[in-house]
């Protein structure tokens, strides 16, 4: 009987410190640029389909969060080159590292602690994000000027601006989840 209770106090205290945790990382999140909200595994699923990796690409999410997305890409999508997540928050890069170091196939993903204004994007050819409007809205300039031809953006939930379809093809495709609809945008640079 002793036995239970242990194991009892263990699990119980496992459950309180994974939401403790999880509630922390949400707080420190709100107070930079792009807060942290898991995404629906759904949409994630959508998004990666739309983007279509294959062998040899360079997949980046950008705002990876706890790296929830990069993991699903290299897990559906094996062969790309490298899967990346890059992210501002520290202690979500943190998270995302240390999931990473439970992996047996590993080498091939990377995460970065990095602001996605000053980074440089020449070298992917697809990529993910999940980002507030108008970061998406300042970030898509640079991605147009750097992103290789040919290169695949997908926004989840937020609209990349009508402005680029002059220099892509930029479609619009709705998600149903229960009652909600969300929207998945994908740009194709020329």
């Amino acid at each position: 009987m002793y036995v239970f209770y242990v194991v009892l106090i263990i699990f119980f205290t496992f459950i309180a410190v994974f939401f403790l945790t999880r509630s922390l990382i949400t707080l420190i999140s709100f107070f930079s640029k792009s807060p942290f909200v898991p995404l629906e595994k759904v949409l994630i699923a959508r998004g990666l389909e739309l983007l279509n990796v294959k062998k040899d690409d360079r997949f980046l999410d950008i705002g990876c969060g706890d790296g929830r997305v990069v993991f699903s890409c290299a897990e559906k999508y094996p062969g790309a080159k490298f899967y990346k997540g890059i992210e501002i928050i520290w202690i979500l890069v943190l998270v995302a590292k240390l999931k990473k170091f439970f992996l047996r196939e590993k080498d091939c993903i990377i995460f970065e602690r990095e602001n996605a204004l000053n980074y440089d994007y020449s070298s992917y050819n697809k990529v993910f994000m999940y980002l507030l409007p108008e970061f998406v809205s300042e970030l898509m300039p640079k991605l147009e000027k750097e992103l290789p031809s040919k290169s695949v953006v997908v926004s989840v939930a937020f609209a990349i601006p009508e402005i680029y379809k002059k220099s892509g093809d930029l479609s619009v495709e709705e998600v149903r989840l229960g009652r909600k609809v969300k929207k998945i945008y994908r740009w194709e640079k020329n």
